[in-house]
Order: C-alpha cells, then sequence, then structure tokens
C-alpha cells in the first residue's frame, strides 16, 4: 500500500489524541 489517505490520517490522529488525554486524565 501507498501512504494512507489524509482523512484516515486525520482519523487516527484523533483517536490518538483520544487516547492520550484519557491518559493524561488518569494521571
Amino acid at each position: 500500500s501507498n501512504r494512507a489517505p489524509a482523512k484516515e490520517i486525520e482519523r487516527i490522529d484523533h483517536l490518538f489524541n483520544s487516547y492520550v488525554d484519557k491518559s493524561c486524565g488518569m494521571i
């Protein structure tokens, strides 16, 4: 496969940011 489409990158980035927010909230 080539690089992922921008929308897919945005979706993954959003999920990653949500995960980080939850992790920081637990501390």
